[in-house]
């Protein structure tokens, strides 16, 4: 049976915060909005790295509650539950001025981010690649 891996942490986390879109983040201080850090960079990997090792534990937790479920449902899942997450977080903050909104301020912007994200994050993955692909090179 494929197992889901065991992962710590992602090995480029912590350098690709800024290209994830965690550099800043709106919020209503003093009746203005105003932009701000959120909280230094070390601590958004520890909340990035936390989230993944706890959404890959999970996945295995659940493959391993039942031997017979498919990996791919279990995925499937987890990538439908972190969608929603994902979507509720990047509700624009009502400010039509606000910069840091502006590429998530219509869905087809919050999509277009999304694809950009799950492109960035696939291709940085270990998995993205593997020896069985189809148009991988044989000797």
């Amino acid at each position: 049976m494929l197992r889901w891996p065991r992962l710590g942490r992602p090995p480029t986390a912590s350098q690709n915060l800024r290209s994830l879109g965690h550099r800043r983040r709106c919020r209503w201080r003093n009746g203005v909005w105003d932009l701000f850090y959120t909280a230094r960079m070390t601590e958004l990997a520890d909340s990035f790295d936390s989230a993944f090792a706890k959404a890959v534990d999970l996945g295995n937790r659940l493959a391993d509650k039942d031997k017979d479920a498919d990996l791919w449902d279990i995925a499937d899942g987890l990538l439908a539950g972190a969608l929603q997450y994902w979507l509720y977080s990047r509700q624009p903050c009502g400010d039509p001025r606000c910069q840091d909104c502006m590429p998530i301020s219509t869905a087809e912007g919050r999509m277009a981010e999304l694809k950009r994200l799950v492109e960035q994050l696939a291709s940085e993955s270990e998995y993205f690649h593997t020896p069985t692909d189809a148009n991988a090179g044989r000797a």
